[in-house]
């Protein structure tokens, strides 16, 4: 959490998409995943009062992006369902949010990324129909990201 080292591996991050002329990009520029957690309401040390919303990329501007991935353990309580998707799509604390994704959320704020993709939150769960449209674009979230987060055990 040190604004030190954020602010060194953020200069890093620019410099290096910046040299290296295959970084930064994407196989498919033009592809994007159907929804993002839209983290722009956050500043940068993250509060309970903080707010995060789930948005349509159809009808968002998106740059910057970022993936997470986690090992599914234990009872997921929270997840994006038809039932939640309209209050998502408002807004939502982060303090709702396990804290392994408010430290990611936190991390990508500090590098400059304004969005993520969190795949509990980002596809509809309990919904077939969006969870095998999603899951057939989900390895263009791991090639076009220019970082992906792993959380195997939190």
């Amino acid at each position: 959490g040190s604004p030190k080292v954020f602010a060194y591996a953020k200069d890093t991050l620019e410099r290096y998409l910046k040299s290296h002329s295959r970084c930064g990009v994407f196989r498919r520029p033009d592809w994007v995943p159907t929804r993002l957690l839209d983290l722009r309401s956050l500043s940068s040390g993250t509060t309970p009062t903080s707010q995060v919303r789930l948005v349509e990329t159809s009808d968002t501007h998106v740059r910057g992006r970022m993936q997470h991935s986690h090992c599914w353990g234990g009872d997921e309580s929270w997840v994006t369902t038809n039932n939640n998707i309209d209050d998502l799509y408002q807004s939502c604390p982060v303090s709702k949010f396990p804290c392994i994704f408010q430290q990611a959320m936190s991390t990508i704020l500090s590098l400059g990324i304004n969005n993520i993709w969190i795949d509990c939150y980002c596809i509809i769960q309990k919904d077939e129909n969006d969870w095998e449209h999603e899951a057939s674009e989900m390895h263009m979230v791991y090639t076009n990201y220019i970082i992906n987060i792993g959380a195997a055990n939190s």
